[in-house]
């Protein structure tokens, strides 16, 4: 087996933890938002290893999904490195950013940030929610907000309409579990389904140039 593809179990840090469903897991450590993962997550007793399906420099273009909250300030910060990757791998990349509903949160700013998605609308969205969640500290689960935002960025009136909508809701309670299998916190990068990396711009690119084919 390529040592290079598995992880091998053992003790981790108290921040690192390893998600078990068929494909497996790389480990991440980062200081972000949220929650951290129930102690001893990763240390599951017996003999075995995480296996990646990847291999080196297999792919012509690499995906990643980036679970966020619009109330992680963590968030907002790591935005101009995902914006400096996007810019330097081009069409080499591919970035789908998931907003995650906050424990406490109406799911609102979520189900705009997706239907914003649905009209192409998502980057100034996200921007949008950013700005009036932490330099203009107003409350996005309000509905004066969200309006304001949904004027703003030119999201169709029949849009934002469905915002309330059983449909959507549902839609976005599944984003929020199937996101929360792998987002134990905001950020989180997941490259390919396989491999979780730390929200560190040079280190996601180490990822990604292992990934792409060789210069």
């Amino acid at each position: 087996m390529n040592a290079a593809n598995t992880l091998r179990r053992g003790p981790l840090h108290a921040v690192r933890w390893a998600r078990l469903a068929g494909i497996g897991l790389s480990v991440a450590a980062l200081v972000a938002c949220g929650p951290q993962p129930p102690a001893g997550v990763a240390q599951i007793d017996g003999d075995y290893a995480v296996v990646s399906r990847l291999r080196p420099h297999s792919l012509q273009r690499v995906r990643i999904e980036v679970a966020i909250s619009f109330h992680c300030p963590a968030c907002k910060r790591f935005q101009p490195s995902l914006d400096t990757l996007a810019a330097k791998y081009g069409e080499r990349l591919s970035i789908e950013q998931t907003a995650v509903t906050p424990r406490s949160g109406s799911g609102r700013p979520e189900r705009l940030f997706l239907l914003a998605k649905r009209a192409g609308l998502g980057p100034v969205a996200r921007d949008a929610l950013y700005r009036a969640r932490f330099d203009l500290k107003q409350d996005i689960e309000q509905d004066a907000v969200l309006g304001g935002i949904a004027r703003q960025i030119g999201l169709p009136p029949e849009l934002l309409a469905q915002l309330d909508s059983a449909a959507l809701k549902r839609e976005q309670a599944s984003i929020d579990a199937r996101t929360r299998v792998f987002a134990a916190y905001t950020p989180s990068i997941l490259v390919e389904d396989q491999l979780l990396v730390d929200s560190d711009a040079a280190q996601i690119a180490r990822v990604i140039n292992g990934l792409l084919p060789s210069r």
